[in-house]
């Protein structure tokens, strides 16, 4: 089983937000209840996504609020990682 720490979760979400790495550890919050990491693109328009510790992602657009992506989250929704060029959503 895949357990990513904080600075792996920073690595996939800088490669799949296409952001850089400072990026995605300067704009990032713990989730500890779900045992993940929370990242954002700056700016806007920008979109999230979450990324567990097993490895699995939730990508949100701007328009999904924080509470509901984390939500999303809890109740097991994912994003297929290998049709991540404009991610389902929320």
């Amino acid at each position: 089983m895949t357990s990513l720490d904080v600075a792996g979760r920073e690595s996939v979400a800088a490669n799949l937000l296409n952001i850089t790495p400072a990026d995605a550890h300067a704009n990032q919050r713990q989730l500890p209840e779900a045992d993940a990491t929370y990242f954002w693109e700056a700016g806007r328009g920008g979109g999230s996504l979450i990324v567990g510790a097993d490895g699995g992602i939730l990508f949100a657009s701007s328009s999904v609020p924080f509470d509901a992506h984390v939500a999303a989250y809890e109740q097991g929704r994912r994003t297929d990682p290998t049709a991540f060029s404009g991610a389902a959503e929320v």
